[in-house]
């Protein structure tokens, strides 16, 4: 190869292209063993089989496999290889138990390493780490009603695999079988949701599982001329409204919830002080417990309402959005 491109190291060009989730990301790829790559078409497979990764989408590996075609299109000459078996091994990691060729060496080299959470191998990380990272990429669904039993259904299906441990595989459902994952509910107007939420709400997430944004109406404000819905960085989060006391939003979360927070942001002094109040109150309210988070010092001065306030005078305000 000529150019930049180094054999079987990712170029540094494509390292910005990676989805920034919390498994499939740069790193995933990373972690792949290139030093027993086959051949140049299992490397480019690998490098592209995840480039492209929405939680919500079911076409991933074949945006995957067109990133790379038009890709190949500008570096082709310096690219050596066969496309046609790239895009083949890439298409092959959608399904892949129906798509794998025991015969085909690229793909048993890929699958090995992509699959590789569900065998046991040395300095993997640990069943707990992986599907938590999991659990987050999918967050949006509810742990008990939903995602865990698709999860499970999905870790039965992989047990067909050649390349996988089945006994792996039935300690990673018998750990979402007892997992009770530490939920947060992360309460207020967000009117709008603002740079300081967001720095709270990504303190809240190295502490718990999973954070739900629960937008609620604010008796002494108007009401909400934001959604959460409208926010990027929150796609993947689940988000609620709710009416009335918080506190009695709080008990009706807890009787889905087995493991709930309350997340609460503070930016000063005045805040601490309102805080008190509620928390105070809400001992007599709320079994519920409350966790606060400090917002960054170059947070202190965003509000939701000076936000509002600019907007009307017509200031851009996306400096204090996340």
């Amino acid at each position: 190869m000529s150019k930049s491109y180094n054999r079987y190291k990712i170029p540094e060009v494509l390292k910005t292209s990676y989805p920034q989730l919390p498994y499939h990301n740069l790193a995933h790829t990373e972690s792949f063993d290139y030093e027993n790559c086959p051949s140049d078409e299992a490397f480019w497979a690998a490098v592209f089989h995840d480039i492209i990764y929405d939680p919500f989408a079911h076409d991933n590996v074949e945006k995957s496999a067109k990133f790379f075609q038009s890709w190949y299109k500008e570096n082709g000459p310096d690219v050596p290889c066969k496309v046609k078996q790239v895009i083949k091994l890439i298409l092959s990691t959608k399904d892949h138990v129906k798509s794998f060729d025991k015969n085909d060496l690229d793909m048993v080299w890929l699958h090995k390493n992509d699959l590789k959470c569900f065998r046991v191998e040395r300095g993997e990380p640990s069943i707990a780490e992986n599907e938590k990272k999991i659990f987050r990429e999918y967050q949006w669904n509810d742990y008990y009603k939903t995602y865990k039993s698709k999860r499970q259904e999905i870790l039965n299906y992989y047990k067909t695999h050649p390349l996988v441990s089945a006994s792996k595989i039935d300690r990673i459902i018998a750990y979402l079988d007892v997992w009770e994952p530490k939920h947060a509910v992360f309460c207020g107007s967000f009117d709008p949701f603002h740079r300081g939420h967001y720095d709270v709400l990504q303190q809240a997430e190295k502490v718990f599982d999973k954070v739900i944004l629960s937008q609620g109406h604010n008796e002494d404000k108007n009401d909400a001329k934001y959604s959460l819905d409208d926010v990027p960085v929150l796609r993947y989060h689940e988000r609620v409204k709710y009416e009335g006391s918080l506190f009695t939003f709080l008990d009706w979360k807890k009787k889905e919830l087995r493991n709930l927070t309350i997340v609460r942001g503070l930016r000063n002094y005045h805040d601490l002080h309102d805080e008190s109040g509620l928390f105070n109150f809400g001992k007599d309210m709320t079994d519920v417990p409350f966790a606060y988070f400090i917002s960054k010092s170059e947070n202190l001065h965003i509000s939701s309402g000076a936000i509002r306030k600019l907007t009307n005078l017509g200031k851009n305000v996306k400096a204090y959005l996340p």
